[in-house]
């Protein structure tokens, strides 16, 4: 009997009912799944949205946009709202958020894609994870079409012969009784390294993840020259750990994808089972990395060596020392910091939400506590909160300040994402940033 295969798509921070009954069985895998996210992802992913009778209805999503397949007859798809349309052309409002995802991804160098080959980001059908997977595959593929990278291994062997260097200690412990063996260590020219076998593993679990014919193939033909490579467990850490050189940056594209799917690979119920599988990416973070490579590139033009730009820092602490000791607690990571001659001269902390049409504008009395703190412990009055601006409302109010005392002024901003952003390359975002926050430092345009 034919599965009945429910996909589900909403938007972040929107519900959606389900389109018909969930089996138990699936309803226990959903269970699982949600209880492992909450354990291993910031903020919240998804929440059922029951009925009064406490039954399953629907789904909710929050920041996280992506994939959560739970078996073969559920996979729900989330996508960034950023760009919405008035006059509900449901379609193109996907299309361009898909679009804006991708141009994000690439402005941040988490994925190189070429303009010449953007048209091909739309022959995949299906989901942007789906697109994604064909990024991968297709230019892993192109890399290794005549063969797979090699390099040279130490590996350590006790062998009968001399061949390569004696490890004296090793041999010693080892082969004391046994005269005939020598405990070796020798370089070998391979396939079986550690960027192969990254690749290997993210090849296996995409292709047991993907729908898609297309990508199904590709991924078959590079699993198939990987034939001789080491089957073995990878996590994000090992990806991080390879440093490429010029004689294998041509698998940079392809290795910052693994990193990506591996990253939010968050959830998977065994090694081996990959009837669950999760894709998610936080848009708080994504958000973050998107202004401050902005503010970058709008400092890079600008040829100006005194300013710089630091993320996650500089770190201080908010309690200096405590009786007990002289080592201070709770520490203080601002999301973004313009230094001037490494003086914190600006603050910016991004919030990926849309502010609301009230008095308070929906700002969380804890966000603007930190945003005293900031002032008072790095010594600058300039401190920004920015969050994307209300898409489709042209009348609401993108700049208002909040006066707390003499000392600080949080000033609260909104950023447009709401158009095609690949339009203008973000020229109109960084324009607006210009003048929001590196006006104030003296930085010029350059645009």
């Amino acid at each position: 009997m034919k599965k009945n295969r429910q996909i589900l798509t909403l938007y972040e921070y929107d519900r959606l009912d389900f389109k018909s009954s969930i089996s138990h069985q699936t309803s226990a895998t959903l269970n699982k799944v949600m209880e492992g996210l909450s354990k291993h992802v910031k903020g919240r992913v998804l929440e059922r949205v029951l009925n009064s009778r406490n039954e399953t209805v629907g789904i909710r999503a929050f920041q996280y946009v992506g994939v959560i397949r739970i078996d073969d007859s559920l996979t729900i798809e989330i996508l960034p709202k950023m760009y919405r349309q008035a006059d509900a052309q449901i379609d193109n409002e996907k299309s361009i958020n898909i679009d804006n995802l991708f141009f994000m991804l690439d402005y941040c160098g988490q994925v190189n894609i070429p303009h010449s080959d953007s048209t091909q980001l739309h022959k995949t059908k299906g989901s942007f994870f789906e697109t994604l997977i064909y990024l991968f595959a297709s230019d892993l593929l192109n890399c290794i079409q005549n063969a797979a990278h090699h390099e040279y291994v130490a590996k350590e062997d006790n062998l009968p012969y001399l061949r390569g260097k004696l490890l004296l200690n090793k041999h010693i412990t080892l082969n004391s009784i046994n005269k005939s063996r020598f405990y070796l260590q020798s370089d070998m020219f391979t396939a079986d390294n550690d960027l192969n076998r990254i690749f290997k593993y993210v090849s296996k679990m995409l292709l047991g993840a993907t729908k898609n014919s297309r990508n199904k193939n590709i991924l078959l033909q590079i699993l198939s020259i990987f034939d001789e490579v080491t089957d073995t467990r990878i996590t994000s850490q090992n990806a991080e750990r390879i440093t490429l050189t010029r004689l294998n940056i041509r698998f940079e594209q392809s290795l910052k994808l693994s990193k990506l799917f591996l990253a939010s690979q968050s959830v998977q119920l065994s090694a081996s089972n990959y009837d669950s599988f999760t894709f998610l990416i936080d848009m708080n973070r994504l958000f973050e990395e998107f202004i401050s490579s902005a503010l970058r590139k709008i400092l890079k033009r600008s040829k100006n060596t005194e300013i710089t730009i630091k993320k996650q820092g500089p770190i201080k602490t908010f309690v200096e020392y405590t009786q007990y000791d002289q080592k201070g607690i709770f520490r203080m990571k601002p999301d973004i910091t313009i230094l001037r001659s490494k003086v914190v001269s600006a603050i910016i902390d991004t919030k990926y939400k849309i502010l609301q049409d009230d008095r308070k504008l929906g700002v969380s009395q804890p966000d603007l506590y930190q945003m005293y703190a900031y002032a008072n412990k790095y010594k600058t009055s300039d401190i920004t909160l920015l969050y994307p601006e209300k898409p489709n409302d042209f009348d609401f109010l993108r700049e208002t300040d909040f006066y707390i005392d003499e000392s600080c002024t949080v000033k609260v901003r909104t950023i447009n994402l709401g158009y095609r952003l690949s339009f203008d390359r973000a020229r109109s975002v960084e324009k607006r940033l210009y003048e929001l926050i590196m006006a104030n430092v003296e930085v010029p345009l350059g645009l």
